[in-house]
Protein backbone atom coordinates (compact mmCIF):
# COMPACT_ATOMS: atom_id res chain seq x y z
CA UNK A 1 0.00 0.00 0.00
CA UNK A 2 1.24 3.34 -0.92
CA UNK A 3 2.02 6.12 1.21
CA UNK A 4 -1.15 8.42 2.22
CA UNK A 5 -1.54 11.85 3.64
CA UNK A 6 -1.67 11.37 7.53
CA UNK A 7 -5.02 12.91 8.68
CA UNK A 8 -3.68 13.43 12.08
CA UNK A 9 -0.89 15.39 10.50
CA UNK A 10 -1.12 19.44 9.57
CA UNK A 11 0.30 20.63 6.37
CA UNK A 12 3.31 22.39 8.03
CA UNK A 13 4.15 18.75 9.91
CA UNK A 14 2.25 19.54 13.11
CA UNK A 15 0.88 16.15 14.99
CA UNK A 16 -3.04 16.86 15.75
CA UNK A 17 -4.22 14.87 19.67
CA UNK A 18 -6.85 16.36 21.01
CA UNK A 19 -10.59 17.11 19.86
CA UNK A 20 -10.06 21.06 20.24
CA UNK A 21 -6.69 20.84 17.67
CA UNK A 22 -8.68 18.72 15.40
CA UNK A 23 -11.64 21.11 15.27
CA UNK A 24 -9.86 24.36 15.16
CA UNK A 25 -6.67 23.56 12.80
CA UNK A 26 -6.66 19.98 11.05
CA UNK A 27 -10.18 19.42 10.04
CA UNK A 28 -11.05 23.16 8.52
CA UNK A 29 -7.44 22.83 6.31
CA UNK A 30 -8.88 19.10 5.42
CA UNK A 31 -12.20 20.35 4.40
CA UNK A 32 -10.53 23.44 2.68
CA UNK A 33 -7.84 21.19 0.57
CA UNK A 34 -10.86 19.27 -0.75
CA UNK A 35 -12.70 22.31 -1.87
CA UNK A 36 -9.21 23.40 -3.73
CA UNK A 37 -8.56 19.57 -5.25
CA UNK A 38 -11.77 17.89 -5.09
CA UNK A 39 -14.62 19.34 -5.54
CA UNK A 40 -14.21 23.12 -5.82
CA UNK A 41 -14.98 25.74 -3.95
CA UNK A 42 -18.31 28.12 -4.00
CA UNK A 43 -17.85 31.26 -5.75
CA UNK A 44 -19.12 33.56 -3.51
CA UNK A 45 -18.41 34.80 0.20
CA UNK A 46 -22.35 34.97 1.15
CA UNK A 47 -25.30 33.64 0.00
CA UNK A 48 -27.50 34.33 -3.05
CA UNK A 49 -31.26 34.95 -1.44
CA UNK A 50 -32.94 32.06 -0.74
CA UNK A 51 -36.76 31.51 -0.15
CA UNK A 52 -39.03 28.56 0.01
CA UNK A 53 -43.14 28.06 -1.19
CA UNK A 54 -44.83 25.27 -0.36
CA UNK A 55 -46.75 24.11 -3.68
CA UNK A 56 -48.76 21.05 -1.72
CA UNK A 57 -49.48 18.04 -0.22
CA UNK A 58 -50.86 14.88 -0.96
CA UNK A 59 -51.77 11.61 0.82
CA UNK A 60 -50.59 8.59 -1.06
CA UNK A 61 -52.63 5.52 -1.63
CA UNK A 62 -50.32 4.36 1.55
CA UNK A 63 -51.80 6.82 3.79
CA UNK A 64 -48.07 8.60 3.44
CA UNK A 65 -48.02 13.00 3.29
CA UNK A 66 -46.13 14.14 0.49
CA UNK A 67 -45.16 17.64 0.25
CA UNK A 68 -43.33 19.54 -2.55
CA UNK A 69 -41.24 22.79 -2.17
CA UNK A 70 -39.87 24.96 -4.06
CA UNK A 71 -36.62 26.93 -3.56
CA UNK A 72 -36.37 29.86 -5.03
CA UNK A 73 -32.03 31.06 -5.57
CA UNK A 74 -32.03 33.95 -7.26
CA UNK A 75 -33.78 34.10 -10.26
CA UNK A 76 -33.22 29.84 -10.59
CA UNK A 77 -35.60 27.51 -8.88
CA UNK A 78 -35.23 23.68 -7.50
CA UNK A 79 -37.91 21.66 -5.50
CA UNK A 80 -37.43 18.65 -2.92
CA UNK A 81 -40.19 15.87 -1.10
CA UNK A 82 -41.11 15.22 1.81
CA UNK A 83 -42.57 12.26 3.02
CA UNK A 84 -44.05 11.74 6.19
CA UNK A 85 -46.14 9.06 7.77
CA UNK A 86 -49.34 9.87 9.00
CA UNK A 87 -48.63 10.28 12.49
CA UNK A 88 -45.71 12.75 12.60
CA UNK A 89 -46.57 15.87 14.51
CA UNK A 90 -44.71 18.47 16.30
CA UNK A 91 -45.80 15.91 19.22
CA UNK A 92 -44.39 12.84 17.32
CA UNK A 93 -41.39 13.86 15.58
CA UNK A 94 -39.62 11.70 12.83
CA UNK A 95 -35.79 11.19 12.21
CA UNK A 96 -35.53 11.54 8.34
CA UNK A 97 -33.58 10.23 5.80
CA UNK A 98 -31.89 12.93 3.14
CA UNK A 99 -31.89 11.14 -0.21
CA UNK A 100 -29.93 12.54 -3.49
CA UNK A 101 -31.61 11.18 -6.42
CA UNK A 102 -30.95 11.68 -10.32
CA UNK A 103 -34.48 11.10 -11.25
CA UNK A 104 -38.15 13.28 -10.58
CA UNK A 105 -39.53 9.96 -8.90
CA UNK A 106 -39.53 9.72 -5.86
CA UNK A 107 -41.44 5.99 -5.57
CA UNK A 108 -38.79 4.65 -8.13
CA UNK A 109 -35.50 6.20 -6.36
CA UNK A 110 -36.18 5.54 -2.37
CA UNK A 111 -37.37 2.25 -1.06
CA UNK A 112 -40.26 4.72 0.59
CA UNK A 113 -42.05 1.59 2.20
CA UNK A 114 -39.03 -0.07 3.57
CA UNK A 115 -38.56 3.17 4.87
CA UNK A 116 -41.66 4.93 6.76
CA UNK A 117 -42.00 1.65 8.01
CA UNK A 118 -39.16 1.67 9.79
CA UNK A 119 -40.10 4.68 11.12
CA UNK A 120 -38.01 7.89 8.92
CA UNK A 121 -39.84 10.18 6.95
CA UNK A 122 -37.94 10.94 3.57
CA UNK A 123 -36.68 14.48 2.24
CA UNK A 124 -36.25 13.67 -1.69
CA UNK A 125 -33.51 15.87 -3.52
CA UNK A 126 -33.22 15.91 -7.08
CA UNK A 127 -30.41 17.08 -7.31
CA UNK A 128 -30.71 17.44 -11.24
CA UNK A 129 -33.01 20.99 -10.62
CA UNK A 130 -29.70 22.64 -9.36
CA UNK A 131 -27.25 21.20 -12.15
CA UNK A 132 -28.17 18.97 -14.91
CA UNK A 133 -25.85 16.48 -14.90
CA UNK A 134 -24.41 17.01 -18.17
CA UNK A 135 -21.13 18.28 -20.09
CA UNK A 136 -22.85 21.44 -20.71
CA UNK A 137 -23.74 21.96 -16.58
CA UNK A 138 -21.66 25.23 -16.23
CA UNK A 139 -23.55 26.80 -18.53
CA UNK A 140 -27.22 25.97 -17.09
CA UNK A 141 -28.62 26.07 -13.28
CA UNK A 142 -27.20 27.16 -10.94
CA UNK A 143 -23.60 27.93 -12.17
CA UNK A 144 -25.63 30.83 -14.93
CA UNK A 145 -26.60 32.29 -10.95
CA UNK A 146 -23.42 32.11 -9.22
CA UNK A 147 -20.58 31.56 -11.77
CA UNK A 148 -16.97 29.85 -11.97
CA UNK A 149 -14.84 32.79 -11.30
CA UNK A 150 -12.17 30.80 -9.13
CA UNK A 151 -9.49 29.12 -10.40
CA UNK A 152 -10.42 26.49 -7.93
CA UNK A 153 -14.29 26.67 -8.67
CA UNK A 154 -16.35 23.94 -7.77
CA UNK A 155 -18.47 21.44 -9.51
CA UNK A 156 -21.61 19.96 -10.02
CA UNK A 157 -21.19 17.76 -6.62
CA UNK A 158 -20.19 20.58 -4.74
CA UNK A 159 -23.40 22.68 -6.42
CA UNK A 160 -25.86 19.65 -5.23
CA UNK A 161 -24.42 20.18 -1.62
CA UNK A 162 -24.91 23.74 -1.95
CA UNK A 163 -28.33 22.78 -2.91
CA UNK A 164 -28.76 20.29 -0.23
CA UNK A 165 -27.71 22.86 2.57
CA UNK A 166 -30.19 25.01 1.65
CA UNK A 167 -32.69 22.32 2.30
CA UNK A 168 -31.26 21.56 5.62
CA UNK A 169 -32.35 25.34 5.97
CA UNK A 170 -35.88 24.76 5.51
CA UNK A 171 -35.77 21.42 7.19
CA UNK A 172 -34.50 23.24 10.29
CA UNK A 173 -38.01 24.42 11.03
CA UNK A 174 -40.53 21.53 9.87
CA UNK A 175 -42.63 20.98 13.10
CA UNK A 176 -43.07 17.00 12.40
CA UNK A 177 -39.46 16.06 11.88
CA UNK A 178 -36.46 15.80 14.46
CA UNK A 179 -33.98 18.26 12.76
CA UNK A 180 -31.03 16.79 14.79
CA UNK A 181 -31.91 13.62 13.17
CA UNK A 182 -31.02 13.82 9.26
CA UNK A 183 -28.99 10.99 7.89
CA UNK A 184 -28.17 11.92 4.39
CA UNK A 185 -27.73 9.08 2.00
CA UNK A 186 -26.97 8.45 -1.88
CA UNK A 187 -25.94 5.83 -4.38
CA UNK A 188 -22.92 5.77 -6.54
CA UNK A 189 -22.42 9.80 -8.01
CA UNK A 190 -25.34 10.31 -5.01
CA UNK A 191 -23.20 8.43 -2.54
CA UNK A 192 -20.24 10.77 -3.47
CA UNK A 193 -22.23 13.79 -2.79
CA UNK A 194 -24.19 12.40 -0.18
CA UNK A 195 -19.78 12.46 1.62
CA UNK A 196 -19.17 15.77 0.65
CA UNK A 197 -22.64 17.14 2.23
CA UNK A 198 -22.01 15.25 5.48
CA UNK A 199 -18.23 16.61 5.67
CA UNK A 200 -19.57 20.31 4.70
CA UNK A 201 -22.44 20.48 6.31
CA UNK A 202 -22.21 19.21 10.26
CA UNK A 203 -26.19 19.61 10.74
CA UNK A 204 -26.22 16.37 9.21
CA UNK A 205 -26.32 13.81 11.81
CA UNK A 206 -25.41 10.18 9.87
CA UNK A 207 -24.46 9.75 6.22
CA UNK A 208 -25.18 6.38 4.11
CA UNK A 209 -22.86 6.05 0.64
CA UNK A 210 -23.81 3.49 -1.76
CA UNK A 211 -21.27 1.99 -4.01
CA UNK A 212 -19.40 5.86 -3.78
CA UNK A 213 -16.36 4.75 -5.45
CA UNK A 214 -13.61 6.72 -6.97
CA UNK A 215 -14.54 10.76 -5.88
CA UNK A 216 -16.28 8.95 -2.80
CA UNK A 217 -15.42 6.42 -0.09
CA UNK A 218 -13.14 4.17 -2.26
CA UNK A 219 -9.55 6.05 -2.53
CA UNK A 220 -7.57 7.39 -5.38
CA UNK A 221 -4.44 6.30 -4.48
CA UNK A 222 -3.78 2.63 -4.74
CA UNK A 223 -6.12 1.71 -7.93
CA UNK A 224 -6.27 -1.93 -9.85
CA UNK A 225 -6.65 -2.13 -12.98
CA UNK A 226 -10.77 -2.80 -12.24
CA UNK A 227 -11.18 -0.08 -10.50
CA UNK A 228 -12.34 3.61 -11.87
CA UNK A 229 -9.57 5.81 -11.99
CA UNK A 230 -8.80 9.54 -11.41
CA UNK A 231 -7.61 9.78 -15.04
CA UNK A 232 -10.95 7.32 -15.92
CA UNK A 233 -13.46 9.69 -13.96
CA UNK A 234 -12.24 13.25 -14.95
CA UNK A 235 -11.91 11.68 -18.93
CA UNK A 236 -15.37 11.97 -19.14
CA UNK A 237 -17.30 13.51 -16.32
CA UNK A 238 -14.68 15.84 -14.89
CA UNK A 239 -18.03 18.06 -14.42
CA UNK A 240 -18.44 16.56 -10.97
CA UNK A 241 -15.12 18.01 -10.09
CA UNK A 242 -13.10 21.10 -9.44
CA UNK A 243 -10.64 21.49 -12.21
CA UNK A 244 -7.40 20.76 -10.28
CA UNK A 245 -8.62 17.17 -9.90
CA UNK A 246 -8.02 16.45 -12.93
CA UNK A 247 -4.56 17.11 -12.91
CA UNK A 248 -3.74 14.44 -10.88
CA UNK A 249 -4.47 12.04 -13.33
CA UNK A 250 -1.81 9.22 -12.91
CA UNK A 251 -0.37 11.28 -10.19
CA UNK A 252 -2.73 10.50 -7.44
CA UNK A 253 0.78 10.52 -5.09
CA UNK A 254 0.71 13.95 -5.19
CA UNK A 255 -3.08 14.50 -4.50
CA UNK A 256 -2.57 16.43 -0.65
CA UNK A 257 -5.38 14.11 0.47
CA UNK A 258 -7.44 11.21 -0.07
CA UNK A 259 -11.11 9.93 0.80
CA UNK A 260 -10.16 8.26 3.93
CA UNK A 261 -9.49 11.87 5.29
CA UNK A 262 -13.50 12.92 3.36
CA UNK A 263 -15.09 9.85 6.18
CA UNK A 264 -12.50 11.55 8.70
CA UNK A 265 -14.19 15.10 8.39
CA UNK A 266 -17.65 13.15 9.38
CA UNK A 267 -16.11 12.66 13.04
CA UNK A 268 -17.49 12.26 15.43
CA UNK A 269 -20.72 11.46 13.36
CA UNK A 270 -22.00 8.28 12.32
CA UNK A 271 -20.63 6.99 8.45
CA UNK A 272 -22.30 3.65 7.09
CA UNK A 273 -20.37 2.52 3.92
CA UNK A 274 -21.87 -0.66 1.78
CA UNK A 275 -20.25 -1.69 -1.51
CA UNK A 276 -20.29 -4.52 -3.74
CA UNK A 277 -18.61 -7.96 -3.94
CA UNK A 278 -18.23 -7.46 -7.96
CA UNK A 279 -18.78 -3.54 -7.98
CA UNK A 280 -15.03 -3.60 -8.94
CA UNK A 281 -15.13 -0.18 -10.79
CA UNK A 282 -16.42 1.17 -7.57
CA UNK A 283 -13.69 -0.59 -6.05
CA UNK A 284 -15.06 -2.44 -2.58
CA UNK A 285 -11.28 -2.85 -1.66
CA UNK A 286 -10.50 1.38 -1.55
CA UNK A 287 -13.46 2.07 -0.18
CA UNK A 288 -13.18 -0.40 2.98
CA UNK A 289 -9.49 1.02 2.81
CA UNK A 290 -11.18 4.31 3.70
CA UNK A 291 -13.63 3.00 6.52
CA UNK A 292 -10.27 1.55 8.23
CA UNK A 293 -8.04 4.85 8.05
CA UNK A 294 -10.37 7.03 8.90
CA UNK A 295 -10.49 5.74 12.34
CA UNK A 296 -8.20 7.97 13.46
CA UNK A 297 -10.37 11.00 13.88
CA UNK A 298 -13.13 9.04 15.16
CA UNK A 299 -10.53 8.24 18.15
CA UNK A 300 -9.76 11.53 19.06
CA UNK A 301 -13.67 11.68 20.76
CA UNK A 302 -13.15 8.31 21.95
CA UNK A 303 -15.38 6.69 19.43
CA UNK A 304 -13.88 3.55 17.56
CA UNK A 305 -13.85 3.83 13.74
CA UNK A 306 -14.88 0.29 11.74
CA UNK A 307 -14.53 -2.39 14.02
CA UNK A 308 -13.50 -5.20 11.82
CA UNK A 309 -11.58 -8.38 12.80
CA UNK A 310 -10.23 -11.42 10.50
CA UNK A 311 -11.23 -11.69 7.21
CA UNK A 312 -14.18 -10.08 5.97
CA UNK A 313 -17.81 -11.91 5.21
CA UNK A 314 -19.85 -11.38 2.62
CA UNK A 315 -23.17 -9.17 3.47
CA UNK A 316 -22.08 -9.52 6.97
CA UNK A 317 -23.29 -5.91 8.49
CA UNK A 318 -20.20 -4.30 10.39
CA UNK A 319 -21.85 -1.81 12.41
CA UNK A 320 -20.18 -2.10 16.20
CA UNK A 321 -18.05 1.12 15.07
CA UNK A 322 -19.00 4.76 14.52
CA UNK A 323 -17.58 3.96 10.51
CA UNK A 324 -19.87 0.82 9.44
CA UNK A 325 -19.42 -1.07 6.79
CA UNK A 326 -21.21 -3.93 4.26
CA UNK A 327 -19.99 -5.86 1.28
CA UNK A 328 -23.29 -7.08 -0.17
CA UNK A 329 -22.94 -9.72 -2.73
CA UNK A 330 -23.16 -8.84 -6.03
CA UNK A 331 -22.73 -5.75 -8.03
CA UNK A 332 -23.53 -1.94 -8.55
CA UNK A 333 -27.14 -1.63 -7.14
CA UNK A 334 -29.02 -1.71 -4.14
CA UNK A 335 -30.95 -4.16 -2.19
CA UNK A 336 -33.44 -3.95 0.32
CA UNK A 337 -30.80 -5.70 3.16
CA UNK A 338 -28.42 -2.92 2.12
CA UNK A 339 -31.34 -0.70 3.45
CA UNK A 340 -32.55 -2.71 6.81
CA UNK A 341 -28.65 -3.27 7.65
CA UNK A 342 -28.50 0.92 7.21
CA UNK A 343 -31.18 1.31 9.44
CA UNK A 344 -30.23 -1.39 12.47
CA UNK A 345 -26.67 0.76 12.16
CA UNK A 346 -28.61 4.25 12.01
CA UNK A 347 -31.70 3.63 14.90
CA UNK A 348 -28.71 3.51 17.40
CA UNK A 349 -28.20 6.93 16.83
CA UNK A 350 -31.41 8.95 15.65
CA UNK A 351 -33.73 6.73 17.57
CA UNK A 352 -32.06 5.96 20.48
CA UNK A 353 -32.91 9.22 22.16
CA UNK A 354 -36.42 9.51 21.22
Amino acid sequence: MGDYPKILQTCSGETVRTQEEWERFRRPEILALFSAFIYGRQPFEGHIPVCFSYEGEETTPQGWRKRKIKVRAGAMDFCFYLVLPQYASNKKRVPILFYNMFGWDVERAVPLELVLERGYGVCAYPVKGVSPDSRDAFRTGIFQEAGRGDPFAWGEISAWAWGASRIMDYLQIVPEIRKDCVAVAGHSRGGKTALWEFASDQRFALCLSLNSGCGGAATSRDKNSDGESVASITSHIAHWFGDAFQNYAGKEHLLPVDQHMLLALGAPRPIYVVSGTEDFWADPEGELRSCRMAGEAYELYGKKGLVLEGELIPDKSYGDGTIGYRRRTGGHGTVPDDWNCFFDFADKYLKASE
